[in-house]
């Protein structure tokens, strides 16, 4: 386990949690600003988790497909025990909340069941389809498709350099591609489509390439620098970003700074990775799949129970409790479904094979 790595997929899981915080409606209030200036990029952290499944992916499993000591079906279905049981259980957490839905167009309904069921709602050119049930669970429908890809694209990426060149190529393609794209097809297009959102993962791929060939102890003052140098980057991406057309920040502007973070703390070897490494940091990483997952139904439920307690929408405690709520619920799951239920489908679906990866290791978003 590469811990800070562990540690900020917590941070960027957050980014995605304050971004569906769409609650603050007073203009010329601290939360209002925040929510149009900050928040509402909190998108961003889908890219993050793209680049960096990429990244784990490889770091457990490149050296395995290389020495063809582990088989396409065994990796597949290693992923499939690590992310169906959670991604079921909002599924049908879901059901009973969609039944309008139901009564209104049974057929579409199942159609819409179908389709998330077997993780395709991604493919669909409709956002009711794409943010059907779960909204959150798109992204695991793509990261599906890059699951699919991945002994392929493992096998394809050896030299990082000459598909560092490739990546850019491709950043630029979409760039082109996005500036002539009807706006109102920018979102599907280039945000929730598969086929756009793979160079992420493709990249990830590249990153682990070129720091298992150039890794390397770095000092730890170095070390220190380069992670606050990359911290910087990203913050000076962020702070430009209103600046720069929106289809533009699905995905390809942060490409460089989130590549940079990535590679930097993979070192593990400055003073903001040994915090990162703490057990705090490193268990909020460990539920960040959880809380992904479940913090827009806490959101909906909370907006149902806040019909009692009266408490002001756009407030700080609003956001405390519905932070700590989305908070305990994912740690329950993870201690209580995800860790369980992923050794014992392990156990069942490839007897025979110890576990490539610890719990901890594994990728969820």
């Amino acid at each position: 386990m590469i811990r800070p790595l562990t540690s900020l997929r917590f941070v960027f899981a957050f980014m995605v949690f304050c971004c569906h915080c769409s609650f603050y409606k007073t203009p010329g209030t601290t939360g209002f600003w925040l929510q149009w200036h900050v928040m509402n990029e909190g998108y961003i952290g889908v890219s993050f988790f793209f680049i960096l499944s990429g990244f784990i992916l490889s770091l457990n499993y490149a050296d395995s497909f290389d020495t063809h000591s582990i088989q396409q079906k065994e990796f597949w279905l290693l992923r499939f025990a690590r992310i169906f049981p959670l991604y079921l259980l909002m599924l049908l957490v879901e059901i009973p909340f969609t039944m309008h839905e139901f009564h209104h167009s049974a057929s579409i309904w199942w159609a819409r069941l179908f389709t998330c069921m077997f993780m395709l709602q991604s493919w669909v050119p409709d956002m009711s389809w794409i943010a059907a049930f779960n909204t959150p669970s798109w992204s695991i429908s793509a990261e599906s498709f890059f699951y699919a890809m991945f002994p392929l694209l493992v096998f394809w990426i050896k030299r990082p350099c000459r598909w560092i060149l490739i990546i850019a190529g491709l950043a630029a393609a979409l760039a082109v591609g996005m500036s002539l794209t009807d706006p109102h097809l920018q979102k599907i297009a280039f945000y929730n489509n598969p086929l756009a959102r793979i160079g992420e993962f493709a990249l990830g791929i590249v990153l682990y390439r070129l720091f298992a060939q150039r890794k390397r102890t770095w000092g730890f003052r170095y070390a220190t620098q380069m992670e606050l140098a990359s911290i910087g980057v990203l913050f000076l991406f962020f702070f430009f970003h209103l600046s720069v057309p929106h289809v533009y920040r699905y995905s390809v502007y942060y490409w460089v700074p989130m590549s940079f973070l990535l590679y930097v703390f993979a070192h593990t070897s400055g003073y903001i990775s040994r915090l990162m490494s703490q057990k705090i940091c490193v268990v909020l990483g460990e539920i960040s799949f959880a809380f992904y997952m479940v913090h827009y139904r806490v959101g909906g439920m909370l907006s149902i129970a806040n019909r009692r307690l009266h408490i002001p929408r756009d407030s700080l405690a609003y956001f405390l409790l519905y932070f700590s709520t989305t908070l305990i619920v994912s740690a329950c799951i993870y201690y209580f479904l995800e860790v369980p239920t992923n050794s014992w489908l392990r156990q069942k679906l490839l007897p025979a094979r110890r576990s490539v990866v610890s719990t901890s290791q594994m990728k969820g978003a």
